[in-house]
């Protein structure tokens, strides 16, 4: 699956599948996404419910691709030593 399929279908993916596209996407984020990812997960007040974590984070994975596949994000991936990510990043 691509970034794009993943980033357009991603509010449709049931929970096995939400795992492990994000799971796969999330490994080949840079460390700025990852930072990003890791502390709203430590942010999140579990009170809210697991439906709008799910809903929030898949916000936060879109601004995430966003930036990846972006000129800045190219160089920041660059810096970091890091292949760019593109929309036609197939994503195992």
């Amino acid at each position: 699956m691509t970034v794009k399929e993943i980033y357009d279908n991603l509010e449709s993916f049931t929970g096995d599948q939400r795992a492990e596209h994000l799971g796969n996407l999330s490994r080949q984020f840079s460390d700025v996404s990852m930072g990003d990812l890791v502390n709203f997960q430590d942010n999140w007040s579990p009170s809210k419910g697991m439906e709008a974590f799910f809903a929030e984070q898949g916000k936060l994975f879109k601004k995430c691709i966003n930036l990846e596949v972006s000129n800045f994000g190219k160089t920041v991936r660059e810096a970091l030593g890091l292949e760019p990510l593109t929309w036609d990043t197939e994503i195992i």
